[in-house]
């Protein structure tokens, strides 16, 4: 009888077949992160998302938004500005550039962190993209929008902006140090529209801030997140003259 007990409980040879679901863990990582980008090639918003997207390694679908004749997923996911970037995960859409950028660092965390670990570093970012969303975007428009006094003063406030983040940088590879983050990531797309500034600010951005232009060129060099996004400087240029003769202001 003990004989016949203990070999009723030895492992079966056989392996036991479990009821489970038959889905890959490619497929499953499919359902869990559908990604959908709302973007316009030209915006340096959306080329925040971009490349924070690509330092984490997600991939996503692009869907380029007509700006005059805007999607209903737009409209729907972003009911209170209308505006791109639109980051729409697993079917949740989440709006503003800066907004989507950290949440792009929360959800996908374990590589690539674009936050330095200490809540103060954290903050201290947060103030200069904040700086660069209310300063220097709206300031570097007057710049081909304008003219006269106020393109004038636009033009001082410009350099002054860019001089007091150029100030922020130091002797730094990096805004963060050695580690690219995410104050990194919230100005390097204007980079791309420097040649527009130039040439209706009438100024050379490199005169004036030569550190700020080199650590440009170290983002563009080290990081495929960058030079793989980052438009063309001239194309760019060639939607500022367009958008001008549209507005009415082309000299």
């Amino acid at each position: 009888m003990l004989r016949q007990a203990l070999k009723r409980l030895q492992p079966c040879s056989r392996p036991i077949a479990y009821s489970t679901c038959s889905i890959s863990p490619k497929q499953m990582a499919k359902q869990e992160d559908e990604v959908i980008l709302l973007d316009f090639w030209v915006s340096m918003y959306g080329m925040r998302v971009r490349i924070a997207l690509a330092e984490k390694g997600i991939s996503y679908e692009s869907r380029e938004e007509d700006l005059k004749n805007k999607s209903q997923l737009l409209l729907k996911s972003n009911p209170v500005h209308k505006k791109i970037p639109v980051l729409i995960h697993n079917g949740k859409p989440v709006c503003e550039s800066s907004i989507i950028v950290q949440y792009v660092d929360e959800v996908w965390k374990d590589k690539a962190p674009l936050f330095p670990c200490n809540a103060y570093g954290k903050a201290h970012a947060r103030f200069w993209a904040n700086f660069i969303d209310r300063k220097l975007y709206q300031i570097g428009r007057k710049l081909y929008t304008t003219k006269g006094e106020e393109h004038e003063v636009a033009k001082k406030e410009f350099i002054s902006c860019l001089k007091l983040i150029e100030e922020e940088l130091g002797d730094k590879v990096y805004f963060g140090g050695d580690s690219f983050g995410y104050l990194d990531v919230s100005l390097i797309p204007f980079y791309s529209w420097f040649q527009a500034y130039e040439t209706y600010g009438h100024m050379t951005i490199e005169d004036e801030c030569p550190e700020l232009i080199a650590w440009s060129k170290r983002c563009i060099q080290n990081k495929s997140s960058v030079s793989n996004t980052l438009p063309d400087m001239q194309k760019v240029l060639g939607f500022v003259q367009d958008l001008r003769r549209r507005i009415g202001i082309d000299d």
